[in-house]
């Protein structure tokens, strides 16, 4: 017996969003009489972009905890703010193993805390503002490193050095922010993180902490009115068995309400051999329109139907007689 290794057939098919191009490398195993035996969709990051400045909007969401006795109370009072405002990255050149050298050059994040209000005696209801700044000093760097396999394309991280200003004064603070991403600059992609940073009362005592999951969020910009402007609906398809590897026709159906478009209308993709407990991504490109500057919902339908399944014959002979074999 000799084994040798079947050839290997790769169809390639591009995607892209605005500031990163990938490539979806489907590969096709096949048989010596053409029959298909596995594919294997691998997605790798086939281009980053170069060095730039991205500037965005972004929102923070942290948490204010006032231990017990401060203010008169018996447990812990919590209080969950959430402060937005711009940010600015600098970004350098990937290099050759796909690492991007990334840093937080501003950022200024305002909030309104009632519990800070109560702090510094402040009529009940009255909320006072916080504000977050990167720290001049101590700068914030981060990476984005590409991933070669798997649903996301890249990870990134920030070590976020920050100034945090209350009418108590201004505390430094740290924290490490990461996510899995699928586009540069990352928007409304959430980096998580956490701190432990005490508020200091005139005293010197501690009145307050900033602790827990510190959520960093970029936003994106409102779509401007009479203008086409595309994205990406991901939806991903698993067969729960108990037939596999199968066909299916994925119908979209997309529904624009009124003084706005949306295309394509309607489209089938044909999902093929999805096997049995497979998770697979389906990307859907629509381009929107609106001529009117409101807040529109969108819906898009998906319907999942198995592809009819077809009988193959084969005739095969022997030295004693003729047979033939069905195999569906």
């Amino acid at each position: 017996n000799k084994i040798t290794p079947v050839d290997v057939h790769v169809r390639d098919m591009e995607l892209s969003n605005d500031l990163m191009s990938t490539e979806l490398r489907v590969a096709v195993i096949a048989d010596a009489d053409g029959e298909i035996i596995s594919k294997e969709p691998v997605l790798t990051v086939k281009g980053l972009p170069g060095a730039g400045i991205d500037a965005f909007d972004s929102t923070m969401r942290l948490s204010i905890e006032v231990p017990a006795g401060v203010l008169g109370n018996a447990e812990p009072l919590t209080e969950v703010v959430q402060l937005e405002g711009p940010t600015t990255v600098r970004r350098g050149d990937p290099d050759a193993s796909g690492k991007v050298e990334t840093e937080i050059v501003s950022m200024q994040l305002s909030g309104m805390s009632d519990l800070v209000g109560q702090l510094i005696g402040l009529p009940a209801g009255e909320k006072s503002p916080i504000l977050i700044f990167e720290d001049p000093d101590r700068p914030s760097t981060g990476l984005i490193q590409t991933i070669t396999s798997g649903p996301f394309l890249a990870h990134s991280f920030f070590d976020v050095n920050l100034l945090i200003q209350t009418p108590l004064g201004v505390i430094p603070g740290q924290v490490r922010l990461e996510a899995d991403i699928n586009q540069i600059p990352p928007l409304n992609t959430t980096h998580i993180g956490s701190i432990n940073t005490a508020i200091l009362g005139p005293d010197g005592t501690i009145v307050a902490r900033i602790v827990g999951q510190v959520d960093l969020r970029p936003i994106k910009p409102a779509i401007p009115v009479n203008t086409d402007v595309d994205f990406v609906v991901r939806t991903v398809v698993t067969n729960s068995g108990p037939f596999g590897p199968a066909d299916f026709n994925l119908t979209v159906t997309a529904i624009a309400p009124p003084g706005t478009t949306i295309t394509p209308h309607a489209d089938v993709i044909l999902i093929e051999d999805l096997a049995v407990g497979e998770h697979r991504t389906i990307q859907e490109i629509f381009t929107i329109n609106s001529s009117e500057p409101s807040q529109h919902h969108f819906q898009i339908i998906n319907k999942i139907t198995p592809v009819d399944v077809q009988t193959r014959s084969r005739r095969l002979t022997c030295t004693c007689g003729i047979w033939s074999c069905p195999m569906t």
